[in-house]
């Protein structure tokens, strides 16, 4: 199934005609790219192929409350949305076309302290359409995956099937363990930054991943 090829319409239903009746098929950029992809294998494939399957339990999880006020109820989403979404979210990743609808933003202030009239005295909570917020989820995911081996296995945060308390249970037993050898202190030193993900330089992030840690993305 070829990015460029017309009718969207009726590319919309193949990948689930092809799913019902058990018959693969592959996304390609372009016509021209399909004749050289008759026999695909993992290797050649230089963009991440989303199945059905993994947007439908994606859709399966999906709650209520997760959904922005200009999104399509979930109800609707988890019954009919699966087979549109799966080529959808396949022609975004071979085209590099991302829809401008989907970097709308609903912000709902929340007070914290201060004076009530101060814009600087609420926390700005953003959602995005939740169709973005899926995508992203796998294009995320991809990197991540493949280059877990490479993290610090001291850190917790942003990895799967760890938390938190998985940070607190191996840093007690740290400072215990440094605690039982004679003579010996613990010095603790906390920061915590304002903002902090305000203030990330993404370019700068990526220039690391690819240069210091040679993070394939």
């Amino acid at each position: 199934m070829a990015a460029d090829a017309e009718p969207l319409e009726i590319l919309l239903h193949l990948p689930l005609l092809c799913e019902d009746k058990n018959v693969p098929y592959v996304f390609v950029r372009s016509k021209q790219d399909s004749e050289d992809f008759s026999h695909p294998s993992p290797d050649s494939m230089d963009f991440p192929i989303i199945t059905r399957s993994q947007v439908l339990l994606k859709l399966m999880k999906l709650k209520r409350t997760s959904i922005a006020p200009f999104d399509i109820p979930v109800d609707l989403n988890k019954a009919f949305s699966d087979a549109s979404l799966t080529f959808i979210f396949n022609k975004i990743t071979m085209s590099g076309q991302y829809p401008q609808n989907w970097e709308k933003v609903f912000i709902t202030p929340i007070f914290k302290k201060g004076a009530p009239c101060n814009f600087t005295s609420v926390r700005r909570v953003a959602m995005t359409p939740i169709f973005s917020k899926i995508y992203k989820s796998f294009i995320a995911g991809c990197p991540k995956t493949c280059n877990l081996h490479k993290i610090d296995p001291q850190r917790f945060g942003n990895i799967p099937k760890y938390s938190a308390s998985h940070y607190l249970v191996s840093f007690r037993d740290k400072i215990l363990k440094h605690l039982d050898e004679p003579e010996h202190w613990v010095n603790l030193i906390a920061i915590d930054l304002k903002k902090a993900f305000d203030l990330i330089c993404h370019r700068t992030v990526i220039r690391k991943l690819l240069t210091n840690f040679n993070v394939d993305l």
